[in-house]
């Protein structure tokens, strides 16, 4: 049972000689001491509570999101570098291209390069775009896009290697698809070779693969090419070269669910039997990659396709359904090296490209990743909010300790206490005041960490 209590009152002054024992309004009211004394005790516990929860669970906003920017191409002075930005939503798990964004190419000395503006198209997943290269290395590579910033370092690449034409043995019949592989439901071109031959016949032996014609006249370099259309995916021929008795039963090349690429004298056109979507494409001459893009196909009667146009120095393309041009498909519009006197038609024209080394884009680097850094710094924020949650949450006990010891609420509650009233209220509201101030410096400090954590 909870006895009264009382508070020392002085007469005449804090010394005063005659002191006089009364009870206050709480303990008139059957309340002891200790419960008087809970609304002092109180806001430290509740501050205290605050930081402990800050400090398991720091009130810090996941926001995976930032620029990724790739580049393709070597890095050299008189040749462009490619340069593709995307935004990254890691939350979203998307990958979008951004409206408009500036990249510029700076020296050493910070000057700008080259500059230009990238547009995404919609539907895409990044805004491609070309920077010219001069000057010497190290070049900073700068992208923005809104409140998106970009920077990387870019060093100078080692210098490609010349094209040397590869030296190939010749079989007597060869057959090779345009494109490098027959996608069903696409028709393609297929040339043949047979030397000494001025016709060949061409047979399927497959009830899925159509040919035609199924005589194929050559020229004087021996070639000649006929149309196969692939309803399934086996693909045997047999070729027969009446004049030298030369033959040969091959199954072609088959990429089922592939992209078919189809060189012009303008561009090229990608063609897919499946549902429409992104193609990436890229283009350049003998010394490597000068451009690179995105489109997308759209549906039409024969699946989905779409038509790219490219500048007359693009001596060859590819495409591809990956962005890192994984299985890309294409080639050379013309022969690297000059072709022998003998190719006097498209068909010995195109043979020639064929057999040549294939271009390649190169390896694509991801050179700056806005959304793993973005992800870094959060995880950096939250470490620094429970730091700073665990130090105030000290401050918060120590308060807390002060509070109950200093009230001489953990002696017996039946025990009078002997503490001048005015005082002990003075000293609570200060306590109590200082336990508010606390959570408030909290949010300020919180504040400036995220804040700086933005910048």
């Amino acid at each position: 049972m909870c006895q009264p209590s009382v508070a020392y009152s002085g007469g005449g002054g804090s010394g005063g000689a005659n002191p006089r024992w009364r009870l206050s309004g709480w303990q008139r009211a059957g309340y002891s001491p200790w419960v008087q004394w809970d609304r002092w005790v109180l806001p430290p516990a509740v501050a205290a509570g605050v930081f402990s929860v800050a400090a398991i669970s720091p009130p810090v906003a996941e926001a995976p999101r930032g620029l990724r920017v790739s580049t393709a191409g070597e890095v050299a002075p008189g040749r462009p570098v490619l340069v593709a930005v995307s935004v990254e939503d890691r939350a979203a798990e998307s990958l979008t291209a951004p409206r408009r964004v500036l990249v510029s190419l700076l020296d050493r000395r910070a000057r700008a390069v080259d500059r230009a503006v990238l547009v995404g198209l919609p539907g895409t997943s990044a805004a491609y775009g070309a920077l010219a290269v001069a000057g010497d290395g190290p070049w900073t590579l700068r992208a923005e896009a809104g409140r998106d910033t970009a920077r990387s370092l870019l060093g100078a690449s080692p210098r490609p290697l010349p094209y040397v034409p590869a030296v190939r043995d010749t079989a007597p019949i060869e057959v090779l698809v345009t494109g490098g592989a027959l996608v069903p439901e696409v028709p393609a071109t297929v040339l043949v070779r047979a030397l000494g031959a001025t016709t060949v016949t061409v047979e399927s032996e497959g009830e899925a693969l159509t040919v035609e014609p199924g005589t194929v006249s050559t020229d004087g370099c021996g070639v000649g090419s006929f149309r196969a259309t692939l309803r399934g995916m086996d693909a045997p021929v047999h070729v027969v070269a009446p004049a030298t008795g030369a033959q040969t039963r091959q199954r072609l090349a088959v990429d089922a669910g592939g992209l078919a690429v189809t060189l012009e004298a303008g561009g090229f056109t990608v063609r897919s039997a499946l549902d429409a979507g992104e193609v990436y494409y890229a283009a350049g001459d003998t010394r490597g990659p000068t451009l690179w893009g995105t489109a997308v196909l759209r549906r039409d009667a024969d699946g989905a396709s779409v038509a790219v146009a490219l500048p007359a120095t693009a001596r060859w393309a590819l495409a591809s359904a990956s962005p890192a041009f994984v299985g890309a498909r294409g080639g050379w519009r013309e022969a690297p090296a000059a072709p022998p006197p003998c190719a006097t038609r498209e068909a010995s024209m195109r043979w020639f490209a064929a057999v040549a080394p294939q271009p390649s884009v190169g390896p694509v680097r991801r050179v700056y990743d806005g959304a793993a850094r973005a992800v870094e710094r959060g995880g950096a924020l939250r470490t620094r909010v429970r730091a700073v949650a665990l130090g105030f949450l000290a401050v918060a006990v120590l308060l807390e300790a002060a509070l109950v010891v200093g009230a001489g609420l953990t002696r017996d509650p039946s025990v009078p206490v002997m503490v001048e009233k005015d005082l002990r209220a003075r000293l609570g509201m200060v306590l109590a005041s200082v336990a508010v101030l606390l959570i408030a410096g909290f949010a300020l400090a919180l504040n400036a960490l995220v804040t700086a954590a933005g910048e």
